[in-house]
């Protein structure tokens, strides 16, 4: 799709922890089954050098910009909080979107509280599309519709909260932000 000119950004339950900083108490490895489709998640969607005829070289957004923390969205129901848990649910940009800065930053709302009713946390990504401003250089677009180039695929969203006291929510402070790669932050963002 990068190549006809779209912009993409997966996002949802993947259903994969990528790697050891994502499965606590440790990563899985059994069944079989756990390895075999980390494996085939790395080749097709994170451009892993594997098998995959046409790749996709992804960038794992929260990953990317919180290289060395181990957070989760995944708790099982049957254990005690945060003894069983594996981050799995994320936003994976397209190459070219992650490079144009538009994904400004990402969170997990890790806590009980957040979870409610699933067994998964929300996620969240900020992300600011701008192709700059419609000029005559651009206006053959206009005229197609405003077509942005952008499409969004979705398997499975945890749904954000609007309540004022769950959007300030944030059980770990969040990183000072560098100017590039794109702004850090584990709060909820505040337009």
């Amino acid at each position: 799709m990068e190549e006809q000119g779209w912009d993409v950004l997966l996002a949802g339950d993947m259903n994969v922890a990528p790697d050891e900083r994502d499965g606590y108490p440790k990563l899985r490895i059994f069944p079989q089954a756990h390895v075999v489709n980390r494996a085939d998640f790395h080749d097709k969607l994170l451009g892993g050098g594997g098998k995959a005829k046409e790749p996709f070289d992804g960038v794992d957004v929260w990953r990317e910009m919180f290289p060395d923390e181990r957070r989760y969205t995944y708790y099982s129901r049957g254990r005690k909080w945060g003894s069983s848990c594996d981050r799995v649910d994320y936003f994976i940009a397209g190459r070219r979107m992650w490079e144009k800065g538009w994904v400004r930053a990402a969170g997990i709302m890790d806590s009980e509280e957040e979870m409610g009713t699933s067994d998964h946390v929300p996620v969240w990504a900020d992300v600011e599309m701008k192709e700059g401003g419609w000029t005559a250089s651009n206006a053959e677009r206009a005229k197609e519709g405003c077509r942005k180039n952008v499409i969004f695929l979705s398997y499975r969203l945890s749904p954000l909260s609007t309540s004022t006291s769950r959007r300030t929510h944030n059980p770990h402070p969040p990183t000072p932000p560098p100017q590039h790669p794109p702004q850090k932050t584990d709060s909820f963002p505040s337009h």
